[in-house]
């Protein structure tokens, strides 16, 4: 199991954190069709998040998020779809949750873990971390994060390699939850949200990774 080299709140405070969301707001993929799709995405409401529309726009979002190159590559549409209808009920159980709330961390990796290793969303022997990461971003966008390689990864790791096992992937989702919990639980990002990428705070504290990796290149 890797270990975590670089820690959130200890990089990250309210000193550097505004400046690290205006970074992103003003050089991170403008007017990108994957900002367009994003916003489309999160203005669904819960109640519609199953309907066909929105796991067509799902899969076409995360197709414009690159989780069709590289090393992933997306299961076919008509199993992705199943797979979610499939799982909805474990997903919309977690809908009132929120990063910042108070959580019983135990309940929700339970819940996670079967979501993890049971959603068929990325192509057989594939790894399912990112992928998996984005689409319950997409349909928990106040409770979970995103998470690609580039950014995350290399931020909390040192390094865009992972571990293919899915309990090794697993214990690195949750790791980084963790992390982005901790944060968030001790500054308030409600004020940086905006029409943009900045929209919920996992997405927000996603973004200030992205701002301080790209400023450091």
């Amino acid at each position: 199991m890797p270990l975590i080299k670089n820690h959130l709140a200890a990089t990250f405070n309210a000193k550097n954190i505004p400046a690290l969301v205006e970074y992103t707001k003003d050089n991170y993929r403008p007017f990108d069709p994957g900002q367009y799709l994003y916003k489309l995405v999160t203005e669904f409401s819960n109640e519609t998040k199953f309907s066909d529309k929105f796991i067509e726009l799902t899969y076409t979002t995360l197709i414009a998020w690159n989780m069709n190159q590289r090393g992933a590559k997306l299961n076919d549409f008509n199993i992705f779809k199943k797979s979610l209808l499939d799982n909805k009920s474990i997903i919309q159980s977690l809908e009132k949750y929120r990063i910042e709330d108070p959580l019983n961390i135990d309940t929700l990796t339970h819940s996670m873990k079967s979501l993890f290793m049971n959603l068929q969303l990325v192509a057989i022997n594939k790894p399912k971390l990112v992928t998996f990461s984005k689409t319950l971003h997409y349909f928990l966008p106040d409770l979970l994060m995103p998470i690609d390689r580039s950014y995350t990864i290399m931020f909390f790791y040192c390094s865009t390699n992972f571990q293919k096992k899915d309990d090794i992937q697993f214990e690195i989702y949750m790791d980084i939850f963790r992390e982005f919990r901790q944060l968030a639980t001790k500054y308030d990002f409600n004020i940086h949200k905006d029409n943009g990428w900045n929209r919920n705070i996992p997405k927000i504290i996603d973004n200030i990774i992205i701002a301080y990796i790209q400023e450091k290149n």
